[in-house]
């Protein structure tokens, strides 16, 4: 690999150090809002549960990003949880829809409700906003809250039984080649697990002019595609299950809130 993953990339709490997988993207779970709506400064989790965004509020039905907001909101930490803690999360979260505040639980759709004004504050992911952002004039805006938000991980691992292994060696190594790497953020504008694309990435803007030079200078300059450290210090690992019987109580608890 001619191009290293960041350290903050090699936290998997299901592989440590890495041993058996190797990042391809990141995304940070936030909240987006739109400031034509919603004239003051979104910064907690807690604004997710304002009275005024009454019905205009989006969280999203994968009950994961659900409890781990709702865990936050309560003042808990998602990583380490357990049914206690859980439970408390979705008595918070009940809260929420029982005083309406909740427009639907979305799936990607919540991009397209925010873009028509359906909804003005939701649940959301960096590279979804970033992206809607360029493509369609939008501006949107995407924060960490106060409390903390939570960061995924795409990764990268090789079957044992697969056919041909040293070919699939050989194509991680191709994304890991800073140029390339450069290439798939400014593609995609999910967190890049390879801090030297960054600087490729301004190279690369320097030799262009218009609309594409400024594009490729907004991938560079986003915290939600190269976040900084501080970012990193706000962003939490999801729920961690043990057993096969673990995840079943966590999805007894928070699936009533979606589906009922």
């Amino acid at each position: 690999m001619t191009g290293a993953p960041g350290r903050r990339a090699l936290r998997e709490s299901f592989d440590p150090a890495n041993v058996f997988s190797v990042p391809w993207a990141s995304g940070i779970t936030g909240i987006a809002y739109d400031p034509a709506r919603i004239k003051r400064p979104i910064t907690r989790l807690a604004d997710l549960w304002d009275p005024p965004f009454k019905g205009k509020v989006g969280m999203m039905s994968d009950v994961s990003e659900l409890a781990d907001f709702g865990l936050l909101a309560a003042g808990l930490t998602p990583a380490g949880s357990g049914e206690a803690e859980w439970t408390k999360a979705a008595a918070k979260l009940q809260e929420q829809k029982d005083a309406g505040l909740v427009r639907n639980y979305y799936e990607q759709d919540y991009l397209d409700a925010l873009g028509k004004g359906e909804i003005w504050i939701s649940q959301a992911w960096s590279g979804d906003i970033f992206q809607k952002n360029m493509s369609d004039g939008t501006n949107l805006t995407f924060v960490i809250p106060q409390e903390g938000g939570t960061i995924w991980t795409d990764n990268l691992a090789i079957p044992i039984t697969a056919a041909n292994p040293v070919d699939a060696l050989m194509l991680i190594d191709f994304f890991y080649e800073v140029e390339n790497a450069a290439s798939l953020a400014s593609y995609i504008n999910y967190v890049c697990p390879v801090p030297a694309a960054r600087e490729r990435i301004r190279k690369d803007a320097a030799e262009l002019s218009g609309d594409d030079r400024e594009a490729l200078q907004e991938v560079a300059g986003s915290s939600l595609v190269f976040p900084s450290d501080a970012d990193y210090e706000r962003l939490h690992y999801y729920v961690g299950f043990d057993t096969a019987e673990e995840q079943c109580d966590f999805a007894r608890v928070f699936d009533p809130i979606v589906l009922t």
